[in-house]
């Protein structure tokens, strides 16, 4: 019998595995988890900058959604800043790179206005240096 050369996992139909997705969130449930979620640009920030743009938030959980988007949209500009600095640090080895490596262990990438300006630029931002710096 030619089963006996091969192991138990391979003796066994292969199951596919299916990926797991959560259930999707229900807006109630996303606003009621916002109360328990600290963002990294703090209320009192998000709270002063909305003040100044004229608009008075009292609930704290609107206030958190504001500091979320606002994180998530720094969050994407750093990143492709990262992805340009690589590619111009790097040329064509880093853009094989993968996960956030720089294909050196324990180099340090220096961001500049040269990576952040093309991020910047995705996003629908002009970023011109003034006239004096060229």
């Amino acid at each position: 019998n030619g089963d006996e050369s091969l192991s138990p996992a391979e003796q066994q139909p292969q199951q596919q595995q299916r990926p797991q997705f959560q259930q999707p969130v229900s807006l109630s449930d996303f606003f009621l988890q916002l109360d328990e979620y600290q963002p990294t640009i703090p209320d009192r920030v998000t709270q002063y900058y909305l003040e100044r743009s004229g608009l008075e938030v009292a609930d704290q959980r609107l206030l958190r959604l504001v500091s979320l988007a606002g994180q998530k949209f720094i969050s994407d500009i750093v990143s492709d800043a990262m992805h340009h600095c690589r590619a111009r640090q790097g040329g064509p080895a880093a853009k094989r790179a993968s996960g956030g490596s720089s294909g050196q262990p324990g180099k340090r990438l220096t961001l500049t206005m040269e990576d952040l300006g093309p991020a910047f630029q995705e996003c629908g931002i002009n970023v011109q240096r003034p006239p004096y710096f060229t």
